[in-house]
């Protein structure tokens, strides 16, 4: 969706879409109370022991802890194991202007997309049921009665994961 243009983005975005209103949100809301909770104790605990917060770096442990739990919910800690807060941290990280860096990262991207897929892959054996934004967009419809076709639906993890982090 995000690079996306003309018919191919409006179907997308239509897709999409039924992934994103009230209703198919209601079930994130714990995911992100609990979030919001385990925040409010790490700053509870820093405020006793008289500790500074690091408002920045706390914004986006935030921002991990609502993309992987809305995004990939009971399977979100194993996600963020596996796909590593590095990687994560590089999204917002300065651009590197060396080819190593940018084939580094490019490597890196292979290997999340790859988690990325295999887990879709589990979950379309039917290895258990999940109420999260990936289930969501796994369940979407074209007109046509088709799902989103594998590479599409991994785009559209990617891009979620990427800008729900690089936006804070």
């Amino acid at each position: 969706l995000l690079i996306s243009e003309g018919d191919t983005w409006k179907a997308q975005r239509k897709l999409m879409q039924r992934c994103f209103h009230g209703d198919a949100l209601r079930p994130m809301i714990s995911h992100i109370g609990s979030c919001n909770a385990q925040l409010l104790e790490r700053w509870r605990t820093k405020a006793a022991a008289g500790g500074l917060i690091d408002l920045t770096g706390e914004m986006l442990d935030l921002s991990v802890s609502f993309n992987i739990s809305t995004l990939f919910g009971d399977d979100g800690r194993e996600m963020l194991a596996q796909i590593g807060r590095a990687y994560l941290d590089h999204l917002t990280a300065p651009t590197q202007a060396d080819i190593r860096s940018k084939l580094l990262f490019l490597k890196e991207t292979k290997r999340v997309r790859a988690l990325v897929s295999n887990l879709i892959a589990r979950r379309a054996s039917g290895a258990r049921e999940s109420s999260d934004l990936l289930a969501m967009m796994m369940g979407v419809r074209a007109r046509n009665g088709e799902a989103m076709p594998l590479p599409q639906l991994v785009d559209e993890v990617m891009n979620i994961l990427t800008s729900g982090h690089a936006t804070v």
